[in-house]
């Protein structure tokens, strides 16, 4: 597992913690349960080929990570009995959508400048090649 996986995943954790702690410490075992249901979302997660693929964006791909379900999940908080899991949903689906973009910057960072992808950088032509204006 990826040191980014593995944040991700201790963040799905953390953020419940802290939103429970800080808000609702009288509470806070009530609070970070429901805050923590939301994780029951990653049930979709069953019906993907495979399972579990650390490069696969869940936002889009997944049924109960779609934009439709992010409408639902919304309108739960304005129900005061729903109002932690969907709060809970929508921390699961925000940490989703960071680690989408995470995974998403790592695909596109620039590669590394060694001797050998020099002459790919400079044109002949120039005495600055590719970056001359």
């Amino acid at each position: 597992m990826s040191l980014g996986a593995a944040l991700h995943l201790v963040l799905h954790v953390l953020c419940p913690v802290l939103i429970a702690w800080l808000f609702f410490r009288k509470r806070f075992l009530w609070a970070f349960s429901w805050l923590s249901a939301a994780w029951l979302i990653d049930i979709d997660h069953l019906l993907a080929t495979p399972i579990y693929a650390p490069a696969r964006c869940s936002i889009g791909f997944h049924p109960l990570h779609t934009l439709p379900a992010v409408v639902f999940y919304a309108a739960l908080v304005l129900v005061k009995p729903l109002r932690l899991l969907g709060l809970g949903l929508l921390i699961h689906i925000t940490l989703d959508g960071i680690d989408c973009l995470r995974m998403s910057c790592a695909d596109q960072r620039p590669t590394l400048l060694t001797a050998s992808s020099l002459p790919d950088l400079v044109d002949a032509s120039s005495s600055w090649g590719r970056f001359s204006t």
